[in-house]
């Protein structure tokens, strides 16, 4: 069965590698491998960098910088508009809102942790 895979490719960013970066292109690249009638559509940054040279792989660049109305409003018309199969977010904002099903990956919980000062949030008591 072939599926039409979104994915929330904003970390890719030209002339920088992050970790949900790296993430993304191995996933991606595995998949390749073992399904390669899935087609995958990478929604990226305006500055986002196309790493993955595949057939089954397509770019779009969504307009303008991730923020709460990017992510929510514009990202979710995205996925309206391309009509995806699945929709993949590699960090834990996705959208709120979705016509087709949303996977979204939350690769650790430090930010419950840390101090506001350190990106964290606050927080009465410790949630672990």
């Amino acid at each position: 069965m072939s599926l039409r895979i979104g994915v929330d490719a904003r970390e890719r960013v030209r002339g920088r590698q992050t970790g949900t970066g790296r993430y993304l292109e191995e996933i991606i690249n595995r998949a390749i491998e073992v399904r390669p009638v899935w087609r995958w559509v990478c929604l990226l940054s305006p500055d986002g960098e196309e790493r993955i040279s595949a057939g089954s792989v397509q770019y779009r660049r969504l307009p303008g910088w991730p923020t709460p109305f990017v992510d929510q409003v514009v990202l979710a018309s995205a996925i309206k508009r391309e009509t995806f199969d699945l929709f993949h977010c590699p960090y834990l904002k996705g959208p709120w809102w979705s016509p087709c099903p949303v996977v979204v990956i939350i690769h650790d919980l430090i930010e419950l942790r840390l101090p506001p000062e350190q990106g964290g949030r606050i927080r009465a008591t410790p949630i672990f």
